[in-house]
C-alpha cells in the first residue's frame, strides 16, 4: 500500500474511532427506532411494558457501554441520565439497581458448625 493510501485508511479508522467515542446512547435509540429500522426493530422486541429502560433504551445504553473505555453500567446510566435532563425530561436516579435475594439457609448450631462456619463479630 502507498503512502498515501496508508495516510487516508489512517485518517479513515480515526475518523471512525473519533465519531464512535462521541456517539451518546439516544444517537444508537434514533437509529434503531428510525423509519428505515422501526418495523424491523419493534417486530424483534418482546412484551414489555413501558418503565424508564424499556428494551430499547436497554440496548442502546448497552451498545454505548461496550463503546466506553471503563465499560461500566454506572457511566451508561449517569449519561442516559445527563441526556434525559439535556432533552428537558424528568430527572431520573441514577442509583444502579440493587437485587435482593430472600434465600437462606439454616443449620444447627453446634460446636463443629461453629468451628467451620463461625457467625461474623458483627
Amino acid at each position: 500500500m502507498d503512502r498515501n493510501a496508508r495516510n487516508v485508511l489512517l485518517q479513515h479508522q480515526s475518523s471512525v474511532r473519533h465519531r464512535s467515542r462521541a456517539t451518546q446512547a439516544v444517537e444508537f435509540f434514533n437509529m434503531l427506532t428510525s423509519p428505515e429500522l422501526l418495523e424491523t426493530t419493534e417486530a424483534l422486541l418482546p412484551e414489555h411494558r413501558e418503565r424508564l429502560y424499556p428494551p430499547m433504551v436497554a440496548l442502546s445504553m448497552f451498545m454505548r457501554q461496550v463503546l466506553e473505555a471503563d465499560g461500566s453500567c454506572q457511566k451508561a446510566v449517569n449519561c442516559w441520565a445527563a441526556q434525559r435532563a439535556a432533552d428537558g425530561l424528568c430527572p431520573c436516579s441514577v442509583r444502579t439497581v440493587k437485587l435482593v435475594d430472600g434465600t437462606g439457609i439454616s443449620m444447627p448450631d453446634t460446636p463443629e458448625n461453629q468451628a467451620l462456619y463461625p457467625q461474623p463479630s458483627t
